[in-house]
């Protein structure tokens, strides 16, 4: 499970009582599509921008994991959308993630590696044997 999915799974604990239907429900999705961004599958970019405006979760803590899951205001903004971001701000916001995915992509890509050289230790190993 990456950072971006344990961020939604906790989101959907504290503010839908670990209900995924409501979750889902609240941002015209599925149930399905919660599931998944709660377990293993990468968000799309809209999504991560639903989260931040429409439910005032903090980008920072999201993506980054600085700072306070909700907006500086201290205010959940279920019922009103925050207001809309600037195209800057977007373009900003989403080379900011995307940027994240690469680095969760080397890392991912690093412990492979160590995998791989394991596996082949070991039948190094059982032929040794």
């Amino acid at each position: 499970m990456d950072l971006i999915n344990k961020k939604i799974d906790i989101i959907a604990k504290k503010l839908f009582d670990n209900n995924s239907s409501s979750f889902a429900k609240k941002l015209g999705v599925t149930h399905t599509t919660i599931r998944n961004y709660r377990t293993d599958k990468i968000p799309k970019f809209d999504f991560i921008m639903q989260l931040v405006k429409n439910l005032g979760i903090n980008w920072e803590w999201l993506v980054h994991d600085r700072g306070d899951m909700i907006n500086k205001d201290g205010q959940v903004k279920v019922s009103e959308p925050s207001p809309a971001y600037n195209t800057n701000e977007l373009i900003s916001m989403q080379r900011e993630y995307i940027e994240t995915l690469k680095q969760n992509i080397k890392l991912l890509q690093h412990d492979l590696e160590e995998q791989r050289a394991e596996i082949e230790r070991l039948k190094k190993k059982s032929k040794d044997e």
